[in-house]
C-alpha cells in the first residue's frame, strides 16, 4: 500500500500533463477550424481540459509529498513545467504542403486534425485510467472521484470525435469529387507525398 501511495502524486502529475497537452492541441486546431458546430465542440473541450488541469492542481496541493516526489529543500512538490511528450507526435506532423489547395486540402486537414484529436484524447484517457486505479489502491477517495470524472469526460470526447471522424471523412470525399479530376489528382499526389515523408520519420523504416 505504501508503494502505491508513493505512486499517486506522480500519476496525478502525468494526468495533468496529458490534459494540458490535449488542451494545447485542441486550441491549436481551433485556428484552422471554421465557425460551426464542430468549432463550438473544440472550444468547449479546450475549456474542459483547462478545468481538469486546475482541479488536479488543487488536489495535488492538498496531498503531502512522499518518497521520490519530495524535493531536497523543504519537501515541497513542484509541478513540472514540461508538457508530456505524445508518442505519436512525429507521425502526426503533417507537412503544410499537403493542405496548400482549396476545398479538398482544407477538408483533408480537418480530417487529419480530428484523427489527431482522437489519438491525443485516447492517450490521455489511458493515462487517467491507470492513475484512477492507483488512487483506488491507495484508498484515496477524493483522487479516485476526481480521476473518474476526468476519465468519463475523456470517454465522452472520444464518442464525439468518433462521430466527427465519419462526418469529416465524408466531407473529404465530397470535396474531392467537387474539385474534379485535376484537383483530386493533386490531392492524391500530396497525400502520397505526406505518407512517404511520415514513413521516413518513423524509426526502423527503410524505404
Amino acid at each position: 500500500m505504501a508503494v502505491a501511495t508513493d505512486m499517486l502524486v506522480p500519476a496525478l502529475r502525468e494526468v495533468r500533463e496529458a490534459e494540458a497537452a490535449r488542451g494545447d492541441r485542441l486550441k491549436a486546431h481551433l485556428a484552422v477550424t471554421p465557425a460551426g458546430e464542430y468549432r463550438e465542440v473544440l472550444e468547449r473541450r479546450v475549456g474542459d481540459a483547462r478545468g481538469h488541469v486546475y482541479r488536479i492542481d488543487e488536489r495535488l496541493g492538498t496531498l503531502k509529498p512522499r518518497g521520490l516526489v519530495q524535493t531536497v529543500i523543504g519537501n515541497v512538490w513542484h509541478p513540472t513545467s514540461k508538457a508530456v511528450q505524445l508518442p505519436f507526435d512525429a507521425a502526426m506532423a503533417v507537412p503544410g504542403a499537403v493542405f496548400r489547395g482549396q476545398g479538398t486540402a482544407t477538408e483533408h486537414q480537418l480530417l487529419k486534425n480530428v484523427e489527431d484529436e482522437y489519438a491525443v484524447t485516447a492517450f490521455a484517457v489511458a493515462i487517467c485510467r491507470a492513475a484512477e486505479r492507483i488512487a483506488q489502491e491507495t484508498q484515496d477517495e477524493a483522487s479516485t472521484d476526481l480521476l473518474g470524472s476526468i476519465r468519463r469526460d475523456g470517454e465522452e470526447v472520444l464518442e464525439e470525435l468518433g462521430s466527427s471522424l465519419e462526418e469529416h471523412a465524408e466531407a473529404t470525399v465530397v470535396a474531392a469529387e467537387t474539385a474534379g479530376g485535376l484537383g483530386a489528382a493533386q490531392a492524391v499526389r500530396d497525400w502520397s507525398s505526406w505518407l512517404r515523408e511520415t514513413a521516413e520519420r518513423m524509426p526502423g523504416v527503410d524505404l
